[in-house]
């Protein structure tokens, strides 16, 4: 991972850069299921006071990580083109 300055450490999963997060998945520090769980808990402590989620989905975050977690191990192969949801299942446009 690239070498943060003294301002920029970091404590948590949730505060890593998406640089930083592919290199831990590479080296297997983390996994997609674990930063997730990390980033779900940090959103327990600050969404009561910031209100700000909308159609919040965390069993389907789960699922999504779990499967993402299967493919960073190994356990599953890598679909040729992987599409990127742009608004959640069931969110009313």
């Amino acid at each position: 991972m690239h070498k943060k300055s003294v301002e920029e450490a970091v404590t948590s999963l949730h505060d890593l850069s998406a640089v930083d997060l592919i290199a831990g998945y590479r080296a297997k520090q983390f996994s997609p299921s674990e930063v997730l769980e990390d980033v779900l808990t940090h959103v327990a402590a600050w969404e009561p006071h910031l209100k700000a989620l909308y159609a919040f989905d965390p069993d389907g975050a789960r699922e999504a990580a779990k499967a993402s977690t299967a493919r960073w191990t190994g356990s599953t192969t890598w679909s040729r083109s992987i599409s990127i949801a742009t608004r959640p299942r069931g969110t009313p446009t």
